[in-house]
């Protein structure tokens, strides 16, 4: 695959997100097995992520397999009669129903619903559910999760530099106002007996 240096590249700031694609191919293409360029991509994806909350990011350009999805940078998938011959869903597919699986519970109104604007379809796409929709149903336990994770929000906006920071706390406290809102509207089973 050659080196940075046979490449000219000497800095990470000098990884925009046309080498990475560049160096995504080369990997694929190289011979080496899907789940070593899996990981060498997802180190990348690591390192990247971790240089835009540094304090002195060095500049890498964010990977492409981010946006296109990593299937396109791995090698074909190889089966040897194993038991699981199917590709799995994409993860960006199952990264965003996943999360929300675990945060919302979708009673699905097609008029209230933000999901779906253009009213073509009949059913929730929870890939594109937005917090503050009026068919979103949190109990308790969702509550607590949300402030917990406004909690982590605020202790990583400690440790970032300040539009960062100011944009974590502006996200925790949004969510705070979520489980706040649900305190305040919430029905508990004296109220639906009577």
């Amino acid at each position: 695959m050659g080196t940075a240096a046979a490449l000219g590249i000497y800095r990470l700031a000098d990884c925009g997100t046309d080498v990475l694609h560049d160096f995504g191919e080369r990997c694929r293409d190289s011979g080496i097995g899907r789940q070593r360029v899996y990981k060498i991509l997802g180190a990348l994806t690591r390192l990247w992520a971790f240089d835009q909350l540094s304090a002195h990011p060095n500049g890498i350009g964010r990977p492409p397999w981010e946006d296109a999805g990593i299937d396109d940078y791995l090698p074909a998938a190889t089966t040897f009669g194993g038991e699981n011959e199917t590709e799995p869903l994409a993860a960006e597919t199952m990264g965003p129903l996943l999360v929300w699986a675990m945060r919302v519970v979708c009673h699905y109104k097609r008029a209230t619903a933000l999901c779906h604007r253009d009213g073509v379809k009949d059913a929730p796409s929870l890939d594109h559910c937005v917090p503050g929709c009026g068919n979103v149903i949190r109990t308790d336990q969702h509550a607590i999760q949300l402030r917990e994770h406004a909690t982590v929000m605020d202790i990583r906006a400690a440790r970032v530099p300040g539009p960062l920071g100011d944009r974590l706390r502006a996200n925790a406290d949004k969510l705070r106002g979520y489980a706040d809102t649900h305190d305040r509207t919430r029905i508990t089973l004296t109220e639906a007996a009577r």
